[in-house]
């Protein structure tokens, strides 16, 4: 289950990924050249992204705190889930937990360590509950890193 750093390309196991990107000196020079740009700064946070039910699809990501659920809902959407017509959804913790608003932003939405569940419910016009599961993967677990 490697991954690919997208600063400096390196393939790592899952569980040495984290652990590189707070050292990696790619990322690093990055962060330094966007520090240096004369424009507004907000907090990033590092979120892990993995399939609820399948360790070997994974990703880290980082957003804006300002960014909305709804962002990342659309990004996942685009390189994860089916883009057809399913609803989804965030909870914290399990689809039985509380369901957080697309509306919130991250910085609203998640504290350090909290998991989220991303739903989707296909759109069926008689029976819109129904739980559907993706096609391509189930449903992304997400952890706020920091």
């Amino acid at each position: 289950m490697l991954g690919t750093c997208l600063y400096c390309h390196t393939e790592l196991e899952r569980r040495a990924m984290t652990k590189h990107l707070s050292a990696c000196p790619a990322r690093r020079a990055a962060i330094e050249q966007a520090e240096q740009q004369n424009i507004p700064t907000e907090p990033l946070y590092h979120l892990f992204v993995e399939d609820a039910h399948d360790p070997y699809f994974w990703l880290h990501l980082e957003m804006r705190g300002s960014s909305t659920l709804k962002e990342l809902d659309n990004y996942l959407r685009a390189i994860w889930l089916e883009c057809c017509s399913h609803m989804s959804d965030f909870y914290i913790g399990s689809w039985q937990g509380r369901k957080l608003a697309k509306s919130r932003t991250v910085r609203q939405a998640l504290r350090k360590g909290d998991q989220i569940l991303s739903t989707t419910t296909a759109t069926h016009p008689r029976r819109a509950s129904q739980w559907s599961p993706c096609a391509r993967a189930s449903p992304p677990r997400l952890t706020r890193l920091s």
